[in-house]
């Protein structure tokens, strides 16, 4: 790693909050309990003045360290970035608690208190050393600020003090800040890398969801765009009615106006005219009624759903019904409902309606090409603890069980490559599961197949 890198303030914003959440007790084991304890040791040689003034002094320091951190890891949440006065601060409270042992430790060796003390002070400060390498490695350069501004004093106490054993307690030391060191920077390098590999794993996951996501939403077009082929064959199927006898109607009126039906010079037959003329408006008006709702009810099929609807549950499966009905009953196929319940629940009901529309016609192709003779699809609606249950079954012999686990995949489809994409199951299961937070399953019954929409239970208006 070059050195601009370790000595720059531009530290990754993970970095720096671990250091702050490590501040606390880091300032409180060097800033208070330490204190006490050298001061404690320096007691008989120090005014009570000057021992008031180093614990305000090292008080003021474990404040001003504890606040800057808290501050400095509450702007990194909010803006996902650090400011460096922050961290300036931060080492600057470090560099004061290596000042303040300093002062207690030359003020040990000048006042020439006792061997034991002047040992045990060298070891607070020597323990505070080793214990920053994990509370302060995570930005390097403060760990190295620590580790200086404390052993330019140490050492050169402990030699001044002189004496064969704290020689030797200095040559100790000496090495033993070699290993600190380095095992600080390893800490700080498996940090550093480990936030590095995490953020790109993570960056990794969250393009491999929004290809997935795009995925389903091209995927979502294409059953969409099968299905709007449908749609517009059913409008047309359910006009066709409507239309003709507009068509009729409108032609009986030119023919008795053509061959002069009512003698309009007359005032009774001018009335029977009118009043003719009128039954035929009421009509035509009943038929462009019919035909506005059927705009209507594939209006709503067409519409994306954007925010959930509290409506009942039953509410999705009539609307797919009006869409279907006609071209049911055409084929022969009767719909049974059985509502055990009407409850309201939070769903994108067009979404619903898509699903049960999907099913149902799934249901009608399968009819048609196994040329079954009882076409009964039932409706269910019901509930358990946790889940409101739709339940489509039909009567056309099931699913074979080899197929029953891949029919949600999807293109798989046992249709012909002209009647089926394979998309209407696998879109149906990532409407229901994902956009809804609801399970969709599936299982053979006697005689045909059960389709279980399960949407779970919310809090009842």
């Amino acid at each position: 790693m070059k050195l601009n890198k370790i000595f720059s303030l531009n530290y990754h914003p993970k970095l720096i909050i671990i250091l702050n959440d490590a501040s606390f007790l880091g300032a409180l084991a060097s800033n208070i309990l330490g204190m006490l304890f050298a001061l404690h040791l320096l007691s008989d040689t120090m005014e009570d003045s000057y021992k008031y003034s180093l614990a305000i002094f090292s008080i003021s320091i474990f404040i001003t360290r504890v606040y800057t951190s808290y501050i400095s890891t509450k702007y990194i949440r909010k803006n996902n970035r650090a400011k460096p006065i922050y961290l300036m601060i931060i080492f600057l409270t470090i560099i004061l608690t290596a000042i303040f042992y300093s002062i207690v430790l030359w003020w040990a060796v000048l006042y020439e208190i006792d061997d034991i003390s002047i040992f045990l002070i060298a070891t607070i400060i020597l323990s505070l050393i080793a214990g920053s390498s994990s509370s302060m490695s995570s930005i390097f350069v403060a760990f190295l600020l620590y580790i200086s501004s404390n052993i330019i004093s140490l050492i050169p106490a402990l030699l001044y003090h002189g004496g064969e054993p704290f020689y030797i307690y200095a040559f100790i030391i000496s090495v033993f800040i070699i290993v600190v060191i380095q095992s600080g920077y390893k800490h700080f390098n498996a940090l550093k890398d480990s936030i590095e590999l995490k953020e790109k794993f993570e960056h990794r996951v969250n393009e491999e969801l929004e290809k997935n996501r795009q995925k389903d939403k091209q995927l979502l077009q294409q059953t969409r765009l099968a299905q709007m082929g449908e749609m517009i064959s059913l409008i047309a199927h359910q006009w066709r009615q409507p239309l003709s006898a507009i068509s009729s109607r409108v032609n009986a009126i030119d023919i008795k106006i053509e061959f002069g039906t009512y003698n309009l010079d007359n005032v009774d037959e001018r009335n029977k005219f009118i009043e003719y003329m009128n039954e035929g408006h009421k009509h035509i008006l009943n038929y462009v009624s019919s035909l506005s709702e059927t705009i209507n009810d594939f209006r709503t099929f067409f519409k994306p759903d954007k925010n959930k609807e509290f409506i009942t549950i039953t509410t999705p499966i009539e609307r797919a019904l009006s869409i279907v009905e006609i071209k049911m009953s055409n084929h022969n196929i009767e719909i049974i409902k059985d509502y055990r319940i009407d409850k309201h629940i939070n769903m994108l009901s067009n979404e619903i309606m898509q699903v049960v529309l999907i099913i149902l016609n799934n249901a009608e192709d399968n009819f048609e090409e196994r040329n079954i003779n009882n076409r009964e699809i039932t409706i269910i609606t019901k509930e358990d603890d946790k889940h409101y249950i739709i339940e489509i079954k039909d009567t056309g012999g099931g699913v074979p069980n080899d197929i029953l686990d891949k029919i949600f995949e999807p293109y798989f489809t046992t249709k012909d490559s002209e009647k089926g994409t394979g998309l209407g199951l696998y879109m149906s299961k990532t409407i229901v599961e994902e956009h809804n937070n609801g399970i969709l399953s599936v299982k053979n019954i006697d005689n045909g197949v059960s389709f279980e929409i399960k949407l779970k239970k919310e809090e009842i208006r």
